[in-house]
């Protein structure tokens, strides 16, 4: 009621931080708390329903190191053999390969398929094909 004095206390609450919340020392102070996400420029930021940055995320660098061109990948180009293998695993959609030279399509029912570093092939190469493969490793 009018004139009666209430001791209150500011609390600090989920990514703000208080300091001397009850004013004894001094004024109280608000400040948005640290270290909530790492400064930076990120591609893509998650937030929360306040609208604060709670996380944020880059995509892969790329670099020459990640970058496979035409690898031939081992196993025997005879006429009978359908399943080769690669020195890496691709990132997923990433590969590329080519029998002759002609790009071919992945899935099933298309010209091959692959599982980790495995290549089943459809279309079984005859001897003398060139089979080869580019992709992000």
């Amino acid at each position: 009621s009018d004139g009666v004095i209430a001791a209150r206390t500011i609390a600090q609450g989920t990514g703000i931080t208080v300091t001397n919340g009850n004013g004894v020392s001094g004024n109280p102070t608000i400040a948005l708390a640290s270290n909530v996400c790492t400064a930076g420029t990120y591609s893509s930021v998650t937030v929360d329903v306040y609208g604060r940055v709670t996380a944020g995320t880059n995509p892969a660098v790329l670099s020459p190191a990640s970058v496979v061109t035409r690898e031939e990948p081992t196993g025997l180009v005879n006429g009978s053999n359908a399943t080769f293998t690669l020195s890496n695993t691709p990132v997923n959609g990433t590969e590329q390969v080519y029998l002759n030279g002609i790009l071919l399509d992945s899935g099933a029912g298309n010209d091959y398929t692959i599982v980790g570093e495995t290549i089943t092939m459809l279309v079984i190469p005859q001897s003398n094909d060139k089979l080869r493969v580019s992709y992000l490793k």
